[in-house]
Order: C-alpha cells, then sequence, then structure tokens
C-alpha cells in the first residue's frame, strides 16, 4: 500500500504536463516553428532578423514586411503666436542672406534644365545605426547642383507647397501666405504612407487638390513623422510612389523635394529613432530621385543647422523650442532659403517641351 501511494506522489513531468494540456503543447510547438522558419528566412535573405524585446524571433517570420511600424511619432507642440518686436527675449534673426548663399557659377552646373544633373552627396565617417529604422550610412545629400537665381516672392503666386506640421508651421509663421497666392496643404501627423489619402487641414484631399488646378511648382516636405515607422527603403520606395502621382496630376509642374529638416542635436542625443543619422539617410535615399528637370532636392538644413564644414548637424537650439519644429520667427531664414534657391523660366520650357 505505501509503495502505491509513493507512486502516486510523484510529480509530473514535463511531458505528462504537456500530454495533459494539448492547448499548451500546440502553442510550443507553434512558437518553436515560427522561430525555426524565422531563422531559415532570415538566412536565405528574406527579410532582416531584427531582434528585440518587442520583437522576437519568431515574430520575425509573422510581420516581417514592417516589424517596427509605430504610431509613436513626435507630437507637435501647441501653436506659439508669432513674436512680435516688443518681444524682449527674442534671439536675434541672423541675416539669412549670408546663411546659404545661392551656388555660384564657379561650383555650381549652368544648366537650362535641358541636360539631367544627378544629385551629388558629402562622404562621412560611416554612421552606425542606432535603431532598425534605417541604416549605416555615410553620405550627406546636397542641393541639386544647379546655378539657381535670387527671386522675388512673386515667384510663388503658381507654387503649392505640401506636408506635415512643419509645412504648417511655413504657412502660419511665414510670409508666403500673405505676400503671394500660393497655396498650402498640410496635415499635423501626416506622413509618406498617408499623404496622398488623408484630408489635409481644409479638408481637401492632395490628388483632388492638384487635380483641380495646375502649378508650376510643387514644394514638399515629409518624413519627421514617420522616422519611426518602416525600414529606410521602404520609406524611399512609398515617396517615389508619391512624386509619380504628384507627377500624374501636375505633368507640367517642377517638383522641389526639400529635405527633412533636422531635429536639435540634444533631441537627436536622446533618442535612437528621432536623429539625425536617420533622416540623413532617408534624405539621401529620396535625393537619388532629383534630375535637376522635373525634380530638384533642396537642403534647408544649411540655413537653420549648426555646420561642421558643408555638412548640417543639428538644427541650432535656439531656433527650437520641442527641438523639432521652428520657433515662428526663424521661419523667415527658410523662406529667405527658397527665394535664394529659385530656378529660371527655361526649366518650365524645357519641362513642357519634353510633354
Amino acid at each position: 500500500m505505501n509503495n502505491n501511494n509513493n507512486k502516486r506522489k510523484q510529480p509530473k513531468t514535463i511531458w505528462d504536463f504537456l500530454r495533459e494540456c494539448p492547448l499548451v503543447s500546440m502553442i510550443c510547438l507553434s512558437v518553436i516553428g515560427y522561430t525555426l522558419y524565422a531563422l531559415v528566412g532570415a538566412m536565405g535573405g528574406e527579410y532582416k532578423l531584427r531582434i528585440s524585446k518587442d520583437h522576437t524571433i519568431f515574430m520575425s517570420a509573422m510581420i516581417k514586411d514592417d516589424p517596427y511600424k509605430t504610431d509613436d511619432a513626435p507630437k507637435k507642440p501647441e501653436k506659439e503666436t508669432p513674436a512680435t518686436d516688443t518681444d524682449a527675449d527674442r534671439t536675434p534673426v541672423p541675416d539669412a542672406t549670408s546663411s546659404d548663399a545661392p551656388a555660384t557659377s564657379s561650383d555650381a552646373a549652368i544648366t537650362d534644365g535641358s541636360e539631367p544633373i544627378p544629385t551629388t552627396y558629402i562622404t562621412v565617417p560611416v554612421r552606425k545605426a542606432r535603431s532598425a529604422y534605417y541604416d549605416d550610412n555615410d553620405r550627406v545629400a546636397q542641393t541639386t547642383n544647379y546655378d539657381y537665381i535670387t527671386v522675388n516672392t512673386d515667384y510663388f503666386n503658381d507654387a503649392a507647397f505640401i506636408g506635415d506640421s512643419r509645412i504648417e508651421g511655413l504657412h502660419d509663421y511665414g510670409t508666403l501666405r500673405t505676400k503671394t497666392t500660393a497655396d498650402f496643404y498640410y496635415k499635423d501627423g501626416v506622413s509618406i504612407w498617408d499623404l496622398m489619402n488623408k484630408p489635409m487641414a481644409n479638408g481637401e484631399t492632395v490628388p483632388n487638390a492638384l487635380a483641380s488646378k495646375q502649378y508650376k511648382k510643387i514644394f514638399l516636405m515629409c518624413g519627421v513623422n514617420e522616422l519611426g515607422s518602416g525600414y529606410a527603403k521602404d520609406y524611399q520606395a512609398q515617396y517615389k510612389k508619391v512624386l509619380d502621382q504628384i507627377q500624374e496630376l501636375q505633368p507640367d509642374a517642377v517638383i522641389f523635394v526639400m529635405g527633412m529638416m533636422h531635429v536639435t542635436q540634444s533631441y537627436a542625443d536622446n533618442s535612437d529613432v528621432y536623429n539625425n543619422d536617420n533622416v540623413d539617410c532617408r534624405n539621401a535615399l529620396v535625393a537619388e530621385y532629383a534630375d535637376g528637370q522635373r525634380i530638384f532636392y533642396l537642403d534647408m538644413n544649411t540655413c537653420v543647422c549648426d555646420m561642421d564644414g558643408d555638412v548640417p548637424m543639428g538644427v541650432k537650439s535656439e531656433y527650437s523650442n520641442d527641438g523639432i519644429h521652428l520657433q515662428a520667427q526663424y521661419y523667415s531664414l527658410w523662406e529667405a532659403y527658397l527665394l535664394q534657391h529659385g530656378v529660371s523660366d527655361s526649366v518650365f520650357t524645357n519641362l513642357q517641351n519634353k510633354q
């Protein structure tokens, strides 16, 4: 009798437990199976194996297309009132005309838009990616190497500005909306993924707006909200789709891709995602589409950032309160940059002749 009791009191093994709990067994086998599938897929080059506390090995096989997609985008602060001349603590705005002068004939390609101008890059020491959202990068895209002309505000009367809260700031705190008939289509929090289908602040979608009116110039800035969404190459591919759609709707317009504006250095230092290495990596990829004929790349960072030689670093700390957006009075620097980077009528003429 005692022997039988001892046998009954023996602890169950893990195998006994699994046999008695088939659901647990199925879950364990599924995890093991997906883990092996993920390892085989990664070794076969089907996708990159990105492992973190939020993204286990077996999850790679389940969500391999965009394992890091997130809605955790930087938030725009409440709108500030544009500074006035009575603001005692305002930081003086530097002379915008000297911060980023137009390219001169000594280092710029003099062209009428008849020949393509590939984007040039500055080579920098390799910047190691601090997150899965971007790649190691050793290049910084430069403004399309064109012999730009200085223009007045009338130049923007036939222009449309499209983008996120940075474009909203240019609209709200700049002078182009009052001095020109340019149209602005922006949405706080919009990304390149939903730019062409989400209603803008005025309630109109970008495709509907572009289908109803023809422009000569399209200025585009987007990207900060999706720094933590998808891989850099995915961002590049989606940007190309947006450019193609704009070109289809606006066959006679020249598109000016304005490189994504940097964040301040202190903001960048405290984020593995929302940092300037990520910005430069994505800007470099998008700048590949510029040809100096139909698409120009403009790196406006040179007018608002600290510089390391010719390489923009972080946005000057005194220019931003939140590290992401410019203070109201500094949008004048951005406007001045645009006024210094006009293209001649021959570019538009040659574009029309190619249609």
